[in-house]
């Protein structure tokens, strides 16, 4: 039996892809090029479609300096934002290093079940390593999830549709509302230019102009309605996240 299996039932494998690892704990990793989740060797905001990441240790404090410290508490805010609640079974999608995946397991308590994916077994392993005992983790793409159809509350995802590649968001959109349960919610993040101008120059220099002036709301929007979801909300959170919510009908 596999891990999506263990945790939500038989995987679909419409896609004929098979998880290339899977760890017992903290760990993650999407295994398919276009999307990483925002980590590794990349930036975390930049590389539109760059492919699978390395450098967990490195990423992850990468991610630490450039939230201030605050890194805890802005996932926090996001998983709240995602409508987490305790004894959801929830899937994060491009879980990198496991901090987003880490703040979605403290809001669904014990008695809830967290699947965290990644493309890059680097990332799976070095999560693995930290994870609480009710978070899996498994080496996946986007595209085609190692989950039961209809056995997620919740679907979350920070930092990743902007690495998934142009042609394949619409797949992941596609998958994500196979494994939602009637009514399961989805919330997409991704990174939001800064607005100020000296901020913006040293986010061009970090990651290339095109996330200078980067808003990822309406193609989220786009994408969420594509798939034929129903858009509750959308905000940002600072200090680069802009992000949206909807639901499964």
């Amino acid at each position: 039996m596999g891990l999506g299996e263990h945790l939500f039932g038989h995987r679909h494998t419409a896609h004929g892809e098979q998880p290339d690892a899977t760890h017992g704990h903290a760990g993650h990793g999407h295994g398919q090029a276009g999307h990483g989740g925002g980590h590794g060797n990349a930036d975390p905001g930049g590389g539109h479609g760059r492919g699978v990441m390395t450098g967990a240790g490195r990423y992850d404090r990468m991610t630490r300096l450039l939230l201030a410290g605050r890194r805890d508490r802005v996932y926090a805010a996001l998983a709240t934002a995602a409508g987490a609640r305790p004894g959801d079974s929830v899937l994060d999608i491009g879980c990198g290093t496991g901090a987003f995946t880490t703040a979605l397991a403290a809001q669904v308590g014990a008695t809830g079940r967290v699947l965290g994916i990644d493309p890059s077994p680097e990332m799976v392993a070095f999560a693995t390593e930290r994870a609480p005992a009710h978070v899996r983790y498994a080496v996946a793409p986007a595209e085609s999830l190692p989950v039961a159809d209809g056995s997620v509350d919740l679907v979350a995802s920070a930092l990743v549709v902007h690495h998934i590649a142009p042609d394949a968001r619409v797949v992941a959109l596609a998958e994500i509302v196979r494994v939602l349960r009637p009514g399961g919610r989805l919330l997409l993040a991704d990174f939001q230019a800064p607005r100020g101008p000296v901020a913006r120059r040293i986010v061009a220099a970090l990651t290339g102009p095109e996330m200078a002036g980067n808003d990822p709301i309406p193609e989220l929007l786009a994408l969420c309605t594509g798939a034929g979801l129903t858009v509750e909300d959308q905000g940002r959170q600072a200090p680069f996240f802009a992000w949206v919510r909807a639901r499964a009908n």
